[in-house]
């Protein structure tokens, strides 16, 4: 195994420097022209600062861009640090707070006006640097790369590092179960601030193969290109893809050289992956569950109507303990804990909430689960979302599967109020497809108890027409919860 992440673009130059390394929305590299940008790159960032590990950010939108700036900076042995231009002042501040960057590449100054020492791209670019110009320094695989924030779903986001080591594994456990290689041509329309399309952009550019990447998601965009540019693998959030096929109107629009879809990040409905398979038959439909503290954990590929639970991704190894610390027996619930070489390093100055995942048992990230006599692995939600209703557990995400399973639900979300008798009782909202469509809580109340115990279906309804979202896609628990309270 490579002993650093972007050893392997020199071959890549070397081998097929013609084959199109990235396409963006517009601009494009070729593997040689790729490798010379990040390696000029670098000697032009050792020039300005010295070869001493630095922490860099990265504030620049045009993706194919950031790509260079985030392989000459890996590549100098440093950590990058990739900053959203559509956080809050508030959350850019937080997060500059945690990652603490010696300096941050931006490519308008007036555009990034925070107190950090700030670098224009385009000054680096005017560096007059000789051929073999300023050494570059050996890379420590086991220093951290690349410090991401959590998602923030539940509080605010936590500032997280990596080492070269643990994506590399994840490289070669992610080729192993999905049907990437170096032939392939890869889209992940998603924004490279966030881990799901960060990952997939860096693994395709590792691989050698070609990546299509977009500045700001949009489906008609992805429907396009996918056609004209011969796509065969995307990988994207659920709600990326239920926008995607819903452009797709009949079968002369298929195209059918789209053979892979890869999705995470929330949960993937089975009304989705049922019109995707629909749609595009002989595709494959792979959905993984992973975290940006855990990286791969567990996926299952959509075949038939009865979907089986979860396997474990290659080299992770799972228990299922109870409050205890002990093994729960078969079908019983109990928090997932896991073993790999894919864990992440902990949280930037935060032990406390580092040692809370990696534990004793193993690492968590407060998952509950199952596993039933085949061996496959249910999640039935997140400890810290667990509703206590008349003294017994409640998993939000298990009721929200159901109503959305309805088909004149569009989206659902649970959540609980305080009630004299219950303590908490359980409150669904439900986004309908139509809005003249609607059905009465009595029958709501009754298509769950088909598939739910009584105490698990919710004691009241409440009709909304939005919910409130993460940037990486995935409900914003609190936030939603605080719009709706005023409502019950």
């Amino acid at each position: 195994m490579e002993s650093y992440i972007g050893e392997l673009l020199e071959e890549h130059s070397f081998l097929y420097p013609d084959k199109l390394a990235i396409i963006s929305d517009n601009k494009t590299y070729t593997y040689g022209e790729f490798h010379y940008a990040v390696e000029r790159l670098q000697r032009e960032m050792i020039a300005y600062s010295g070869i001493s590990k630095k922490r860099v950010g990265i504030f620049v939108e045009e993706p194919a861009l950031f790509l260079v700036i985030f392989f000459s900076v890996i590549r100098n042995g440093w950590s990058a640090i990739p900053l959203d231009s559509k956080w809050t002042d508030e959350e850019m501040e937080h997060a500059l707070g945690i990652a603490q960057p010696d300096f941050v590449i931006v490519e308008k100054v007036e555009d990034f006006l925070y107190d950090v020492k700030t670098i224009l791209l385009s000054n680096l670019n005017e560096f007059n640097l000789q051929d073999g110009q300023n050494e570059i320094p050996k890379v420590d695989s086991d220093f951290y790369f690349y410090i991401g924030f959590t998602s923030g779903s539940t509080g605010k986001p936590k500032g997280f590092f990596r080492n070269h080591q643990s994506w590399l594994e994840s490289f070669a456990v992610c080729e192993q179960v999905f049907p990437i290689h170096k032939n392939s041509i890869v889209f992940s329309p998603g924004p490279l601030f966030h881990s799901l399309s960060l990952f997939a952009a860096v693994h395709a550019l590792h691989l050698g193969t070609t990546i299509h990447v977009s500045n700001s998601f949009s489906s008609r965009v992805v429907v396009e290109r996918i056609a004209r540019e011969g796509i065969d693998t995307l990988i994207a959030v659920p709600t990326m893809i239920e926008a995607i096929i819903n452009l797709y109107k009949d079968a002369e629009q298929i195209p059918s050289h789209l053979q892979t879809f890869i999705v995470s990040g929330s949960e993937w409905s089975r009304q989705s992956k049922q019109k995707t398979k629909s749609l595009f038959p002989n595709a494959k439909l792979f959905e993984y569950y992973g975290a940006s503290e855990l990286s791969f954990v567990m996926y299952k590929e959509y075949i038939a109507e009865e979907e089986k639970g979860h396997s474990m991704f290659p080299g992770v190894s799972l228990n299922i303990l109870d409050d205890n610390g002990n093994k729960v027996s078969q079908g019983k619930v109990g928090k997932v804990y896991l073993s790999s070489n894919m864990l992440f390093s902990g949280y930037l100055n935060n032990e406390r909430e580092t040692v809370n995942v990696l534990t004793k048992n193993g690492a968590t990230v407060g998952d509950l689960g199952y596993q039933d006599e085949d061996g496959y692995i249910y999640l039935v939600g997140r400890e810290s979302n667990m509703i206590k209703s008349g003294g017994l557990k409640v998993f939000p995400e298990e009721v929200e599967e159901v109503l959305q399973s309805h088909k004149d639900i569009e989206q659902a979300f649970v959540f609980s109020m305080p009630d004299n008798y219950w303590g908490e009782k359980v409150v669904a909202a439900v986004i309908w497809k139509n809005a003249m469509n609607t059905v009465a809580d009595d029958e709501l109340k009754d298509f769950c108890r088909k598939y739910l115990a009584s105490f698990k279906v919710p004691k009241q309804f409440i009709q909304t027409d939005k919910l409130a979202f993460t940037k990486t896609g995935k409900i914003d628990r609190n936030a939603t919860k605080y719009r709706l309270e005023i409502l019950v």
